[in-house]
């Protein structure tokens, strides 16, 4: 039963870890933009959507690492009931 768990949860983890790659492209690109463009207003807005994206970028890593932590939880789980089974 842990082994389905651990396996929707790498699912979950690989989903997160490739939406983070996704926003670290795009406050790349934004930070790129930002250095090109010379107009102050745009240089506000694009600081906005850069802070929008570091919170994100923040708040996923979190959940990432929360993931990770529960996925390791349930292989102690796991590797301890077979231990166990072996005894």
């Amino acid at each position: 039963m842990s082994i389905d768990t651990i396996k929707q949860n790498a699912e979950i983890l690989n989903e997160a870890i490739i939406k983070f790659n996704s926003f670290k492209l795009e406050l790349d690109s934004l930070q790129k933009n930002k250095q090109t463009t010379k107009d102050k207003s745009t240089k506000k807005v694009i600081d906005e959507q850069i802070m929008k994206t570091q919170s994100k970028l923040s708040e996923l890593t979190n959940y990432i690492i929360k993931i990770q932590m529960n996925i390791q939880k349930l292989i102690d789980e796991e590797l301890s009931g077979n231990a166990v089974q072996h005894t």
